[in-house]
């Protein structure tokens, strides 16, 4: 399964090295891009930073979020990595 994290990043004033101030995982669930996370993980934000668990870093543009169930949608664009279903529901 492909993992992500989103970086919010912010410069030290002191020594100007960038730090990660927030993050989250996410699932890849389908061909096209689109992840699977949990909304307080993008908060209010439009684009967030999406890095792969082989390394590749991508832009990554929420498409939705309900903050009821706390959960989020992302889009990346560049991906060929494939996507997983990750459990079935019902019969």
């Amino acid at each position: 399964m492909c993992l992500f994290c989103h970086d919010c990043l912010f410069r030290e004033p002191l020594t100007g090295r960038t730090v990660a101030i927030s993050n989250g995982s996410g699932f890849i669930v389908r061909e096209d891009g689109i992840i699977l996370t949990n909304a307080h993980v993008v908060g209010n934000n439009a684009k967030v930073r999406v890095k792969l668990n082989d390394g590749r870093s991508f832009d990554g543009y929420v498409q939705a979020v309900d903050p009821v169930s706390d959960l989020a949608t992302v889009k990346i664009k560049e991906v060929s990595c494939q996507s997983y279903v990750v459990g079935l529901i019902g019969s």
